[in-house]
C-alpha cells in the first residue's frame, strides 16, 4: 500500500474521547454476571463541520443486550480529531478518516465499557479488537 504524503501533512491530533450518551439497565436482581446470550452491536458515524475545516468526530455507537432485554448497554461515545491542514473531499474520503481514525480512537471506548460494567457491580465486559478494515462508516455528514 502506498502512504499518500498529503495525508501525512495535515498533521492529524486526537484529541480525545466524549461520552455524550449511556443508558444501562441490569433489571434481573442480584445479577453479578454478564448474560451468557449478550449480542453486541457496533456503527460509527463521520461528522466533518463546515464552521470548523479543520475538525472531524468519530461517532461511536454502541449496544449490548440480552435476549429477554433484561441486560442493556447502550453507549455513544465521539472521538474528536483536529487537522492542521483544512479538511478537503480527498482526505474526507481517505482510508485514514474511514479506518485509521476509528482504529485509533476505538481503544478508548472498549477501556470505557470495561470501566463502566466493572463499576456497575458485573464483571468486566472486555470488548475484542476491531478490523475496521472490514467495517464501513455508516454515514459520512458534513454539518
Amino acid at each position: 500500500m502506498e502512504v499518500n504524503s498529503e495525508i501525512i501533512q495535515r498533521q492529524i491530533t486526537f484529541l480525545g474521547l466524549k461520552v455524550v450518551k449511556t443508558y444501562f439497565l441490569n433489571d434481573k436482581p442480584f445479577r453479578h454476571n454478564l448474560p451468557e446470550d449478550l449480542s453486541f452491536g457496533l456503527g460509527y458515524i463521520i461528522h466533518f463541520f463546515s464552521d470548523n475545516p479543520r475538525s472531524f468526530i468519530v461517532e461511536f455507537r454502541l449496544k449490548f443486550e440480552s435476549k429477554e432485554k433484561d441486560f442493556i448497554l447502550e453507549v455513544i461515545a465521539d472521538a474528536s480529531f483536529e487537522t492542521q491542514k483544512p479538511i478537503d473531499e480527498k482526505f474526507k474520503n481517505s482510508e485514514f478518516v474511514k479506518i485509521n481514525a476509528p482504529a485509533i480512537s476505538f481503544p478508548f471506548v472498549r477501556t470505557f465499557i470495561s470501566n463502566f460494567t466493572l463499576n456497575s457491580g458485573i464483571p468486566p465486559l472486555i470488548l475484542p479488537s476491531i478490523n475496521f478494515t472490514k467495517l464501513s462508516p455508516k454515514q459520512v455528514v458534513t454539518h
